[in-house]
């Protein structure tokens, strides 16, 4: 079956909305820093084997995504823990997700040009 922009997986962990996800063991789960995603969830996870939206990040238009910091609009985000996005510090290994469109305090949901699945730097 061909799917358009999102897609509908298996949680494998109870999570929240607005986090990026990746497939582990055939399920769902929040990515860590350093880790490429395969979209944004579209809703929390309130239980295991829940079946939970997933906007891709390949897919047409801006996503929303919770910010583990302060960022500023135009900044380069970074995957960072549990399933959020950061500013881009610029260097080590890290996984660039896209540019922020606006400001944000963290801990709020920021809305993003994604880049695709996810680029890894190295610097």
């Amino acid at each position: 079956m061909m799917h358009k922009n999102d897609i509908t997986r298996v949680s494998g962990v109870v999570f929240d909305r607005y986090r990026l996800v990746k497939i582990t063991a055939g399920k769902l789960a929040p990515c860590g820093a350093g880790e490429s995603p395969l979209g944004v969830s579209l809703s929390a996870a309130f239980a295991v084997d829940e079946q939970i939206g997933v906007g891709l990040l390949n897919g047409p238009g801006t996503v929303e995504i919770m910010a583990s910091g302060n960022v500023t609009a135009g900044d380069k985000l970074v995957t960072a823990a549990d399933g959020m996005v950061a500013k881009d510090p610029g260097v080590g290994t890290r996984v660039l997700i896209g540019e922020a469109l606006e400001s944000v305090t963290g801990g709020g949901v920021i809305e993003a040009l994604p880049y695709g699945y996810g680029h890894t730097l190295t610097a």
